[in-house]
């Protein structure tokens, strides 16, 4: 899943700041931890990565060579996270890069679901 998350590296998101923006026990937020409204996403329950399609051409490429072209039916660009609260509560640290966040949700006895905005 590391690799849904390229685009997402380098931002830290605030435990404190998701737990004061839950609504009926649980949150939905983009790349950088803005809040979003949860009933956009049909309230999935657990942690949930909501994704969409890749549209972009993607290269594999060597300094300015180009090595040849992805594969985009199962790439996916992550357009929000979903959380309850239990699982906000069960991590531990209140500051998370995405990677990181993924990470813990996991360590913390929390499997991530994928739920496509539409199918490639």
């Amino acid at each position: 899943m590391a690799d849904i998350l390229r685009e997402y590296f380098g931002y830290v998101i605030e435990k404190s700041a998701l737990i004061e923006s839950v609504v009926d026990g649980a949150v939905a937020f983009d790349k950088t931890g803005l809040t979003m409204d949860i009933d956009a996403f049909g309230r999935p329950k657990g942690p949930t990565l909501v994704v969409e399609d890749v549209t972009d051409a993607l290269k594999k490429i060597d300094g300015d060579r180009v090595l040849e072209s992805v594969d985009r039916t199962q790439t996916w660009k992550v357009r929000a996270m979903i959380l309850d609260v239990s699982a906000l509560e069960a991590l531990s640290e209140d500051a998370y890069t995405v990677e990181d966040l993924l990470a813990a949700v996991e360590a913390a006895g929390f499997s991530w679901t994928v739920r496509p905005t539409s199918s490639p």
